[in-house]
Parts: structure tokens; C-alpha cells; sequence
């Protein structure tokens, strides 16, 4: 069958045996920006048409990586060797070479050197919004929020209104804007964006981490309202919507609230995606830290964490799972994996180039998982101890600062416990910094913070 160069809905080239393929391929494409549960349906329907798509390969295979489990880097390598055949046997576009060496890097470990290559292509064609998406998305696991903003910024002047799926491309701005701290600009670009976009939950999530980030729950909850109806097809992103609007509920005193939508939305289904555990294990902590008896609930997450003690993919992720295994107490399974995570991280890497995940873990990860088991197990100074000199590391864990905040809320936490208010009000200027609220306190009005931080950690670890 003859070999074309057709275009997608961008206008950018894609390598294909039938042009009929485009349309389930376009369709995927904007399923991705989405987040929608059709994704792999597109994707299948696509291959069912041209088998040897290799732009439908190496989307699989980014997605295949993206879920950060062990087990999936076999799914991806097969991915990229069916993309790889496909190449070298009829050719590819420029877009597909750079998008095959990328994940090639990221198949090896090397997330950082994956996501050099692919803000590389988006700068060689800034309107080719899959590529700008996948940057993103790694960009994110990273926790490059300047990475984020230089891609977008860079990108959005060969963007206009008019194109297809700008939208889109609005809210991933707006969301870059939000993690370095421009809420004003980062709100009136997410709802510009949702204007030429409806369904971009993205986008609208966007907007919501600046509520959260100005501690304005009120306007948080509303604006999330809006947008409930709309989750019904945007697979297990609904349940990160859901957290967030737990968050605010939470802000708000709401803990009956929160913890039932955490039974009805958060945890709906019982999952072992990483992203649905970090939302529940996080969850669960900030409704113990506030008072509230959570039941039996850290159990379920706990055998499904306990499966991924040896699980390397992302330190973000191990995290969160031996947050869950510490919520139930299940003190062999949590010593075992922090033993696992400090052996790693002291093993010198064979290869020449050194795992990005790996050098996360060196620097802070297994430090992290230390401090976490310390302070389940009540030593408090030995947690703060092991958390401060690594703390500017923090950013390097990946996902949001929203996310993250968990973590600074236990470490702060810990230092109060352990009397260490000096290093407790460091953390909580660190933490209100992130918030634009981080002016100097002397310690008269921060010592109040460090009641009110003692009080609410009370329960918690006393559990």
C-alpha cells in the first residue's frame, strides 16, 4: 500500500498507509490533550486502519510511560520498536523522528534528556500541540515548573486564537503560569482558554490550583461546580478534580464533606494508577491531620502500595505509597521499603548515563521516605533532622506544588512535635512563599502558626 504524508488537524505531517487513519488519529490526539477515557479506543481504531502508524506507536508508548508503574516499561519498549520498524521501513516525519528519540531516552531513564528532546521539536514546530503536551506532561513529572513556562511561552506566539485546539494550549499555559506563582494571569488565561475549549479539564483544573494556591476555597468549590458534569469522559482525571474540590472543603472546615467524597468521587474506584493512590493517600493524611477518623480506608491502599516496594519508576509515586503503608501501620512492609529505596539510591549505576529517577532518589528521595517513616514512628527530630538539608530538593519530586504541600504540611508538623520551632517557621515561610504571602514574620506572630500547626498534628500522630 502507498505510503502518505498526510496532515493532521494542526496541520502538521503524519506518515500513514490510508488516510482514513487520520481520523480516529486526530480524534486520539485531542483525546490526550483531554484526558479522556477513549484514548487507547482512538488509538486502537487508528491501528486498525494502518497498523504500522508510528505516531499512534509513540503515543502509546508516552502513555504506556506516563504511568509510571515497573511492569509498563516492557509495553513501552515494544511500543517504540513498533515505531522504530515502521521508520526505518517507509520513513518518518521530522516530528516522529524527535518524538522516537525521545522516548527511546525515556525507555533508557533518561526523563530529563526525553524532555530536552522533545522542547527541542516544539521549538523547531511550536504548533505542534501533541508534542507541546507530552513536553508538559514530563515536564511535570519532573517538577520543572520553569521548563513548563519556557516551552509555553516560547510556543504561544506562533499561536493564535483561530487554530485548532488553542484552547488547549491556553490551558497548559495556564497551569505553567500557576506553578511559579502568577495566579492573576494564570485565572484570566485558564478561562480564556476554556472559552475556545469547553472541555478542557486541564484547563479548568488549571484555574482551580490558583484558588487553592490563594487559599480561596469559597471561589474554589464554586468554579469546580461548573465543571463536575463535564468529567464523565475524562477517565481518572475526575478523580483529581475531585481532590482538589476535597481540598478546599477541607480549607473550609467541611471534613464530613471531604471524607464522604472521598468514599463517592476520590476512591469511587479502587485503582492502583499511582495519580488515584497519591490523590487518596494525600487525602486521607490532611483529613487525619485535621481531626478526622478515617477508618478502615488506608488499608486497601496499603496492599495495593505494598506491591510496589521494589516498584523504581517515580519517587513521587513511592512516596505516596509508603505514605499509605504508614497510614495503616504496617510498619515491616514501610522499613522494607525505605530499606530498598536507601539501597538503591547508595548503588552506583552500571550505565553511563545515570537514571534521572535515580539521581531523584540520591538527592532526596530516600532521605524523604526516612523522614516520613521517622515521624510514623514518632521521632520527630530525627525526621526534621534528615528533611532539612535536602529540602531545596523538594521541587525535583515532580507533580504540583499543590501536591507537594502535603509533604511540607507533615515536615512542619514534625518540627513542631519535636520542639524545633525555629525550623518550623522556616518551613512555613518556605511553604507561604509559594502562596505569595511569604513576607518575614518575626517569631511573636509565627509562633501562633506553630500552635495552630501543633493542634491540628495532634491526632495524627498520635494515631
Amino acid at each position: 500500500m502507498p505510503i502518505a504524508s498526510c496532515d493532521d488537524q494542526s496541520g502538521i505531517a503524519v506518515t500513514t498507509s490510508d488516510a482514513a487513519a487520520l481520523t480516529p488519529l486526530n480524534q486520539a490526539i485531542e483525546a490526550v490533550l483531554a484526558h479522556r477515557a477513549n484514548t487507547a479506543t482512538l488509538l486502537n481504531q487508528t491501528l486498525g486502519i494502518d497498523p504500522d502508524c508510528a505516531l499512534a506507536h509513540l503515543i502509546v508508548g508516552f502513555a504506556q510511560k506516563i504511568l509510571a508503574q515497573s511492569e509498563r516499561d516492557e509495553l513501552a519498549r515494544a511500543a517504540f520498536a513498533r515505531a522504530e520498524c515502521s521508520i526505518n521501513e517507509r520513513g518518518g516525519t521530522a516530528r516522529e523522528v524527535h518524538l522516537l528519540a525521545a522516548l527511546d531516552e525515556w525507555c533508557a531513564g533518561n526523563m530529563r534528556a526525553s524532555a530536552d528532546l522533545l522542547e527541542a521539536e516544539v521549538a523547531r514546530c511550536p504548533t505542534d500541540i501533541l508534542t507541546l503536551k507530552l513536553t508538559h506532561a514530563i515536564q511535570f513529572m519532573l517538577g520543572d515548573r520553569a521548563g513548563m513556562h519556557r516551552v509555553l511561552t516560547k510556543a504561544t506566539g506562533a499561536w493564535s486564537d483561530d487554530l485548532p485546539l488553542a484552547g488547549y494550549v491556553h490551558g497548559c499555559m495556564a497551569f505553567a503560569f500557576e506553578e511559579i506563582g502568577e495566579f492573576d494571569k494564570a485565572e484570566a488565561i485558564g478561562r480564556h482558554g476554556l472559552d475556545l475549549a469547553p472541555g478542557d479539564v486541564w484547563g479548568a483544573h488549571a484555574v482551580a490550583h490558583t484558588f487553592e494556591m490563594r487559599r480561596q476555597p469559597l471561589q474554589g468549590v464554586a468554579w469546580l461546580d461548573r465543571y463536575l458534569g463535564q468529567l464523565d469522559g475524562c477517565g481518572n482525571f475526575s478523580f483529581h478534580i475531585e481532590w482538589h474540590r476535597c481540598l478546599f472543603l477541607i480549607q473550609l472546615g467541611q471534613l464530613d464533606a471531604a471524607l464522604d467524597a472521598y468514599d463517592g468521587a476520590v476512591r469511587i474506584k479502587q485503582t492502583d494508577d499511582f495519580r488515584d493512590i497519591s490523590n487518596a493517600a494525600s487525602l486521607l493524611w490532611r483529613l487525619e491531620y485535621n481531626g478526622m477518623n478515617v477508618g478502615l480506608r488506608w488499608h486497601e491502599l496499603a496492599d495495593l502500595a505494598e506491591r510496589r516496594i521494589t516498584d523504581d519508576a517515580l519517587t513521587f509515586a513511592r512516596l505516596h505509597y509508603l505514605m499509605a503503608m504508614i497510614g495503616d501501620h504496617r510498619w515491616p512492609a514501610a522499613k522494607a521499603m525505605v530499606a530498598q529505596m536507601q539501597h538503591e539510591a547508595a548503588t552506583p549505576v552500571a550505565n553511563e548515563t545515570v537514571p534521572t529517577q535515580h539521581i531523584v532518589l540520591a538527592r532526596i528521595g530516600a532521605s524523604m521516605a526516612q523522614s516520613m517513616l521517622d515521624i510514623g514512628e514518632r521521632d520527630f527530630r530525627s525526621a526534621v533532622d534528615r528533611f532539612m538539608p535536602v529540602r531545596s530538593e523538594m521541587l525535583s519530586l515532580g507533580g504540583s506544588n499543590a501536591q507537594r504541600d502535603v509533604f511540607q504540611q507533615m515536615l512542619i508538623a514534625a518540627a513542631v512535635s519535636a520542639g524545633r520551632l525555629e525550623d518550623a517557621a522556616i518551613l512555613i515561610a518556605e511553604r507561604e512563599a509559594l502562596c505569595g504571602s511569604g513576607r518575614r514574620q518575626t517569631m511573636g506572630p509565627m509562633r501562633k502558626k506553630l500552635v495552630s500547626y501543633g493542634h491540628r498534628h495532634a491526632s495524627a500522630v498520635s494515631n
